[in-house]
């Protein structure tokens, strides 16, 4: 089967509808990079025999198309993104609930996501977040990579941090939450404001900063471990460092829109994400998250999650729409 992909404006849009004379059997929002959103068309067309309009957006831009744009062509399926916007999109009535046959398969924090977001949306994914620098790229500066979150806000840093928009961008914003948990208010506020004020070029999805800084284009990012693992392609300038002061997470999540059409579809679906199967054919071929079926093979990038200094992410706190406000309203850009 023929997939066709045009990308521009900041989307990938995936659809094999156009061998047919209609529209698609199902309509998906692809949350990860654009790697893991092909496989997932191609492979749920040919698993189920649909026809599949996928559209890559980051989680920000999901959770505000489906506030703009209800109804008919609305998407069915969100698949992945950062749990805080699914469990919005759930307390905004934007979601319906789901029970998957294998939910008891699953790991005990997809089934804690399940039940945080009132059954209406499904832990697919976790990982954590860390520092990065290109060392190549720092080195006319004289300055040393970042080891802490305190560091971004270093003024001598001063245009050498790429960060994605938080408002849009699930990684941004869960690193800002990160920092708003480990710091007293009023510090946390004083340095996510310094740390947007070092923040050179724009960007609306969390990937892109990590690939340009992989590419030299600018010096430091903050990212999900696994997604620079992905990238690194044996680049040995790089270094990838845990925050001194600890870390945040991400559980990323599958859920059925409120204007779903063909419920029946998307929970088939849904159910097929959530098998060893089909996550077993995605972790360490195509992505290298940690899985959220029992069975599922262990990511090379998370072979030992005490080892680390990982945060009591507050979820529930952090998806609520006073908080998100609250943290976004700290980030300045000049």
């Amino acid at each position: 089967m023929r997939i066709e992909s045009v990308i521009g404006g900041g989307l990938l849009w995936l659809s094999s509808s156009l061998l047919y004379g209609e529209g698609p059997d199902v309509r998906i929002a692809c949350s990860p990079f654009v790697a893991v959103c092909e496989w997932l068309a191609e492979d749920f067309s040919a698993t189920f025999d649909i026809s599949v309009d996928m559209t890559r957006m980051s989680s920000g831009e999901v959770l505000q198309a489906l506030y703009t744009d209800p109804g008919e062509q609305s998407f069915d399926l969100w698949w992945g993104g950062t749990g805080d916007a699914h469990l919005q999109a759930a307390q905004s009535g934007l979601l319906q609930p789901i029970e998957p046959a294998n939910l008891h398969e699953q790991l005990r924090w997809s089934h804690y996501f399940w039940e945080l977001s009132d059954y209406q949306s499904v832990g697919l994914y976790t990982g954590t977040l860390v520092l990065i620098t290109n060392r190549a790229a720092l080195a006319p500066s004289s300055l040393q990579p970042v080891s802490c979150w305190s560091d971004l806000g270093d003024p001598r840093y001063r245009g050498q941090l790429l960060i994605a928009d938080p408002s849009t961008s699930g990684t941004s914003f869960t690193a800002l939450a990160t920092i708003m948990h480990l710091y007293e208010e009023a510090e946390a506020t004083r340095l996510i404001q310094e740390i947007s004020l070092n923040v050179e070029g724009r960007s609306t999805s969390g990937f892109d900063p990590v690939e340009r800084v992989l590419a030299g284009e600018r010096a430091i990012t903050i990212g999900f471990a696994h997604d620079v693992y992905r990238a690194l392609d044996g680049q040995d300038q790089i270094s990838i460092t845990p925050p001194c002061e600890g870390t945040g997470y991400e559980i990323a999540a599958i859920s059925m829109t409120r204007d779903a059409r063909n419920t029946e579809l998307v929970e088939r679906l849904v159910e097929y994400s959530l098998t060893a199967a089909a996550q077993n054919a995605l972790v360490n071929e195509v992505t290298h998250q940690m899985f959220s079926n029992q069975a599922t093979e262990r990511s090379d990038v998370y072979q030992d999650w005490s080892l680390l200094d990982v945060i009591n992410y507050d979820l529930r706190f952090y998806s609520t729409e006073r908080a998100r406000q609250q943290i976004l309203s700290h980030w300045r850009r000049p």
